[in-house]
């Protein structure tokens, strides 16, 4: 909002002051009188105004002495005064006016013309005087914020003009260079700070920006005492108001800690790259060392067992009976041991992996009932398998790693065992159309596990019972913590010493087909599985071989072979087909897109079953569900569990011929 201006009318006649404020009524400024020294005096302290119409002849305080208080005062010290007097043949008053401080007199009677005139003159003068006095402030404020700016920012500043000359710099590189007094680095030129070879590149850096460049570079620099220091230096030019080249800046930094630092990363990455190649080249010599381990102990151990256990069968003394149990529980113990640590070396070494197939969590279990029940009978514990799940469903997941958990957690049960049962506990606690996730506990009576323990139970080469009669690597656990996390599960673990310990391990696995496999024997006839007609449609050709192979052998005859998704749409506009095996990944029109428009094509008569044949795990069940497949086969296929999903495939879908 722009201020109103004031005029301040000083007159001991009231006739005056009325008549001085109708002459400058159409003036846009508010007016304001008074009639005495005293009154002039305080008003003009007390706002702020912009003009003051001051008759020299006033009662008391003279008008002189008015003016030179009024200019005394810094804030009233340039305000314009204009005194009014009498006309006279002296020019005293005048003389004597001016002298006191007053810019103009105008003499009495006044002229309308002439006071508002100079009224609007000095107004403007005043306005402008005000509006300069501001950008004055303005320039100073930022001129002081500057020179701060510059005597405390961190890099340094070096100014010179157009012939390079230095007119100034900041105390950041008086500092840098080792100097005390900047006007000792002023009198110096830019390439007198650097050795010869630097000098060189300086100059033409400093040229580029005389030239109107911005340049940059790094440079070499000495400082007071002689020492070499490196500089990064950042150059721009200046110009005037005209828009022509004066000068120039740079913004110099010091770099040679961050260049020794640099230095020392790059030989830590080279020692570090060295290391890896040794590592890399030890775990490659490590892995040759654990094969041949693997090949000289496994191939004479085996005949060792195998031997053991014939004679065994032959031996009819009981004496001698002993000594080939022995032999062949103590070759059973070493091949663990080789077992553990090989396992062990490639968990190590980050190369075991998943690899989900699909197999029947009954017949797992079964299989480890009948090792562990051995194992606790030898003992005198009680080995018990409970489930209060549907074990029946086909799953698909890492058979191999899951078995040798629950032996690892069972195995390590019946050893720190000695007296009453070792259980082994299955339960559903997650369950949906794709997935189902089970807990999995080993509980025990053993002799249990301190609690400062437990955080260091999974630490491979760790035993915290000592005995003769505890044998072992102390790999068990480790590895089972392995296959844990490699398999994205949780482990648990509470013990009390003297009552036992109980190992809870939660795993989840993939559902194998959309409806759930049965274990039950097949009951398709030859006729019937030698009249279904077969499409196979895979754009590779051993696939289409292995298939019709696998497909022959189950006495199928009636068998076409479709290289890719739209040719197996037009065969099945062509053909009537019983189960069509469909590759999922095929360039072109893939098998979720075939399916799609083959459910289209016989929507209004008999439609096929439709099994996809995928590598890729995680395939979008649902998604491929609605473009109308029934059933998954996983790569790589085996040939007995193909067998079983067709025959089931075939029992429940097909009609008898």
């Amino acid at each position: 909002m722009i201020r109103r201006q004031k005029i301040l009318i000083v007159d001991e006649k009231a006739s005056n002051l009325t008549a001085f404020s109708r002459i400058l009524e159409d003036i846009e400024a508010d007016i304001i009188t008074a009639d005495n020294g005293n009154d002039a005096v305080r008003l003009a302290f007390e706002q702020d105004i912009d003009l003051i119409l001051l008759d020299i002849h006033i009662p008391g305080m003279t008008g002189y002495d008015t003016i030179q208080l009024i200019k005394k005062e810094e804030k009233t010290k340039y305000l314009p005064i204009v005194f009014l007097t009498s006309k006279s043949t002296e020019n005293v008053h005048i003389i004597e006016g001016i002298e006191s401080g007053a810019v103009d007199f105008i003499e009495k009677p006044v002229s309308d013309k002439i006071l508002i005139c100079k009224t609007k003159l000095l107004l403007e003068m005043q306005k402008n005087r005000i509006e300069l006095e501001k950008k004055n402030r303005e320039i100073a404020d930022e001129k002081a914020y500057s020179e701060e700016l510059l005597a405390t920012m961190p890099d340094g500043l070096w100014i010179i003009d157009f012939n390079g000359n230095t007119i100034d710099v900041n105390q950041s590189i008086v500092k840098m260079l080792g100097y005390t007094d900047k006007e000792d680095l002023i009198k110096k030129n830019p390439v007198d700070i650097s050795p010869e070879k630097s000098s060189i590149e300086l100059k033409r850096l400093i040229n580029g920006t005389l030239n109107g460049e911005n340049m940059n570079g790094e440079f070499k620099a000495i400082k007071k005492n002689g020492e070499n220091i490196t500089i990064s230096v950042k150059t721009a030019c200046m110009k005037d108001i005209d828009g022509k080249i004066s000068g120039g800046f740079a913004v110099i930094r010091d770099i040679t800690e961050r260049i020794k630092m640099e230095e020392q990363i790059r030989k830590t990455n080279k020692d570090l790259k060295d290391k890896i190649i040794q590592l890399k080249n030890y775990q490659v010599a490590k892995s040759r060392f654990y094969a041949a381990i693997n090949h000289e102990i496994r191939t004479p151990l085996n005949a060792v067992l195998g031997l053991t256990e014939i004679l065994d069968e032959e031996i009819k003394d009981a004496e001698y009976k002993k000594y080939t149990t022995k032999i062949f529980n103590s070759g059973k113990l070493l091949l663990n041991v080789v077992n553990d640590i090989l396992d062990f070396s490639k968990f190590e070494a980050g190369k075991k992996e998943v690899n989900e197939e699909d197999f029947s969590l009954s017949e797992t279990v079964d299989v480890l009932n009948s090792v562990l029940q051995i194992m606790a009978t030898d003992k005198g514990l009680d080995f018990t398998v409970e489930s209060s799940s549907n074990m029946d469903e086909i799953l698909f997941g890492d058979n191999i790693l899951l078995t040798k958990l629950l032996l690892n957690l069972c195995n390590n049960a019946i050893k720190y065992t000695n007296t009453g049962r070792v259980l082994l506990k299955i339960e559903t606690i997650e369950s949906e159309d794709l997935f189902i996730k089970y807990l999995f506990t080993v509980s025990d009576t053993g002799i249990g596990i301190l609690k400062q323990n437990l955080n260091k139970l999974f630490t491979p080469f760790t035993q915290f019972e000592k005995s003769q009669t505890i044998e072992g690597t102390g790999l068990g656990l480790a590895i089972v913590k392995e296959i844990v996390d490699l398999m994205k599960g949780d482990i648990y673990v509470d013990s009390e010493i003297g009552e036992g310990s109980r190992f809870s391990v939660k795993l989840s696995f993939k559902k194998q087909t959309i409806i759930q496999a049965s274990r039950r024997m097949s009951t398709v006839t030859k006729s019937k599985m030698k009249s279904t007609k077969f499409l196979i449609v895979d754009d590779v050709k051993d696939n289409q071989l292995l298939i019709k192979v696998f497909l022959s052998k189950l006495g199928i005859e009636s068998i076409d072979i479709a290289e890719n998704g739209r040719r197996a749409v037009n065969f099945v506009r062509k053909k009537e087909y019983d189960i069509i095996l469909m590759d999922s990944n095929m360039p072109g029109m893939d098998g979720r897109e075939a399916s799609r428009q083959i459910r289209e094509i016989t929507a209004s008569v008999k439609k096929p079953v439709i099994i996809s044949l995928t590598a890729n795990t995680t395939i979008d069940r649902e998604l491929s569900i609605k473009s109308g497949i029934d059933y998954f086969i996983f790569k790589p296929i085996n040939f007995s569990n193909f067998k079983k999903i067709i025959d089931e495939v075939i029992t429940e879908n097909v009609e008898t011929k």
